[in-house]
């Protein structure tokens, strides 16, 4: 009767689209038309959004085009991280969905088309992307830390040419120095300068080492103030 598809990543051809009396239902990770494509949870986070959400759509033969049979949004707290959000979006996904197949046939006759005007795509999100560029606002940056955790994770690289990844991070004033420069280490943390205010480094994950507090990291790293990120 109907077939469900959730973060499958492919098109189906019509061919399939026209076996089931209902057609074919997709759970996906936002709130439609906006952040169609592979990766909406993490651009959710990425560009700031204050909430986000599932739509269950009808699958056509578009990318993500189908109409929408219903919305659900959620609230997005201040240090959500991908692997946070995307579980909150697997219940609900997974509620909203149910609610859907509980009268099938009143949502498909109640179906919505998106307003292409305001629909937006989403690339998958590469490797290249993680690595830190310190010459960007630190709010962006505290963003796309968040966005990429837990994979593939934030970095960058010290003077002695080991990655070390960042997991979390503060905003914090910061001063006239180049930007990626260590302002100050304390036992706790230390802090960034960035292109516009600075990033307090909360936690890491060393090369070959497991996350850890910025603390902890601390005790044997020899980091200190002045060098360049």
């Amino acid at each position: 009767d109907v077939i469900i598809v959730i973060a499958y990543g492919k098109i189906l051809p019509k061919a399939v689209l026209d076996i089931p009396k209902y057609g074919c239902l997709n759970v996906h990770g936002s709130l439609l038309p906006k952040y169609r494509g592979a990766a909406p949870i993490q651009y959710a986070l990425k560009d700031g959004e204050a909430e986000s959400g599932v739509t269950i759509m009808l699958l056509d033969e578009g990318m993500d085009t189908g109409k929408m049979l219903k919305k659900a949004a959620i609230p997005l707290d201040a240090k959500e991280t991908t692997g946070t959000l995307f579980d909150k979006l697997s219940i609900l996904g997974a509620q909203t969905l149910l609610d859907v197949l509980t009268d099938l046939d009143g949502y498909e006759s109640r179906a919505v088309a998106q307003d292409e005007s305001q629909a937006t795509y989403t690339a998958k999100i590469t490797k290249e992307e993680a690595r830190i560029d310190w010459s960007q606002d630190a709010a962006v940056l505290e963003r796309l830390i968040r966005t990429l955790d837990p994979h593939p994770g934030a970095y960058t690289v010290c003077h002695d040419g080991k990655r070390l990844k960042i997991w979390a991070a503060d905003v914090v004033e910061g001063t006239q120095a180049a930007p990626g420069t260590v302002l100050s280490v304390t036992k706790k943390q230390f802090t960034v300068q960035t292109g516009k205010g600075a990033l307090r480094i909360c936690e890491v994950q060393p090369e070959s080492r497991k996350r850890m507090a910025a603390a902890q990291y601390l005790q044997s790293a020899a980091l200190t103030a002045g060098e360049l990120l």
